[in-house]
Formats: structure tokens, sequence, C-alpha cells
């Protein structure tokens, strides 16, 4: 996650506000998720881990929400799901030294949007927008585009664990030895998103960060040092969910 400013129009936006509450927390977090260019992977269920980690909500329901308003993009990119932010670029001034984005621009005609129209003092629009209106379309296919490359994979892996640990990383880079350790797993089979799951887990485990002898050890080629290390951190995940059903069962959905 990226610090990301936010203008005092965004409360009083008309999209903003015909959005359910959680889906203006949504959006707001969107942009912290997000890389420079405004796009992230089009992962609900690691969205919730790391934005609604305690509330039961649907966030591929809330993203349907954000596109019909128009706010967002949801594509695909042979067969691989992201999000756009819409003028992202022209809201943040991203930090210098963030790394470019390593993922696809939406096409103009490989959007799942239902065509929403902006209106030209919504605060949301470029200035090319507003001058013609335009509406978004989806009735042409999209165009054959080249598979993202397992180092491109393991470099967005590498992103999301800087954007986890922002301050012990700050000064880090996507070194060979870091390659390698998650290009390794991503080659025996693991998921993407079971890294990405590992690594936000390892962010609030005292081992992981230095509680036992004050040694922080969550670099991710050591996360990623063993698969069974992976497994091991992302299933903490299904296990705290598992918790909190059987004590939502407990006590009649007080916590």
């Amino acid at each position: 996650m990226r610090a990301r400013s936010r203008k005092p129009a965004f409360f009083t936006d008309e999209h903003v506000v015909a959005l359910p509450f959680e889906g203006r927390l949504l959006f707001a977090g969107l942009w912290c998720a997000a890389d420079r260019a405004g796009r992230l992977e089009d992962r609900p269920k690691q969205l919730k881990i790391n934005l609604f980690p305690c509330d039961d909500v649907d966030v591929d329901r809330l993203l349907d929400g954000l596109v019909q308003v128009g706010l967002i993009i949801r594509y695909t990119v042979d067969e691989v799901r992201y999000i756009a932010v819409k003028n992202f670029e022209k809201h943040q001034n991203p930090h210098v030294r963030e790394p470019e984005s390593i993922i696809p621009a939406p096409d103009e005609h490989s959007t799942s949007t239902v065509p929403a129209l902006l209106t030209p003092d919504s605060g949301l629009l470029t200035p090319k927008e507003e001058s013609t209106n335009v509406l978004l379309s989806d009735e042409s296919p999209d165009p054959p585009a080249k598979a993202p490359s397992i180092a491109s994979v393991a470099r967005a892996r590498f992103e999301h664990w800087r954007a986890t640990f922002p301050n012990e990383t700050a000064k880090m880079s996507f070194t060979k030895d870091r390659e390698r350790a998650v290009t390794a797993r991503l080659r025996e089979g693991i998921a993407p998103e079971v890294i990405d799951e590992a690594v936000t887990n390892a962010r609030g485990d005292p081992f992981w960060n230095g509680a036992k002898d004050g040694e922080w050890k969550a670099d991710i080629k050591t996360i990623c040092g063993k698969g069974s290390t992976v497994e091991r951190l992302a299933a903490r995940s299904k296990q705290q969910r598992s918790g909190m059903d059987m004590l939502r069962q407990r006590y009649g959905g007080a916590t």
C-alpha cells in the first residue's frame, strides 16, 4: 500500500456519495493499492484482506458498483484481470522513486465497464473528456496482448512486499536474489496471490517483525525461501477467517 493524497472535493462528489459507505472506502483504498499509473491486479479477495480485514463485505460487488458510476475500469489482458482508477495521474503525484507501472494499460475497447456518463464538474474527468463527454464502450473485442512474463509477475510481488513494509524496504531494490526466490516459488506453481497473502500475513506476525530478538526477518527472499514457508504464512488468512466465523457463531455476530 502506498501513501496518496485526497482532495476535499472527494467527499462531496456526486458519483462518490452515490456509493454505499463501503464503496467509498474501497475507492479511497484503491488509490493506495494502485501503482503510479493507477493500475492494480483485479483480485477482490486480496483487496478485502488489505482494506477490510475485519469486515464482512463483498468487494467484488463493490468494484462493480465503482464501474457502474464510472470511477474505475475493470479489464482483462490475456486472461489476467486488472483495475485502472480513472484519471489517477491527474490527481496524484507519485514519489519520483516509485517504480513505473508494469501493468498493461486498458485499451479503449478492453473494458468491462457499463457505459456511464460523467459530468464535467465531477472533478474526475480529464480536460479532454470534459470537452467531449465521451462514453465508455465495450462493443469491440479485446485486442491480442502479450502474456506477462514471469519476471514481471515476480516484480509485482516485490512491489506488493514493498507496499506492505514501506518503512523497512524504503531503500531496498529488486535484486537478483529476491527475483530468484520469488520466481522459484512461481515456477513451483504457487499462485501470485498466495505469495501476496503470505507477505500480508508476515506484516502482522511478531516473529517476522523481530519481536523476539529485534531482528526484522521479513525480506521477501526469506519469505519466499521455501514453498512451505509461503504456504504456511498464506494459510493463516484461512485460519483467521475460521476463527472469526467461530466467534460470530458463538456471540451471534457481535464481533
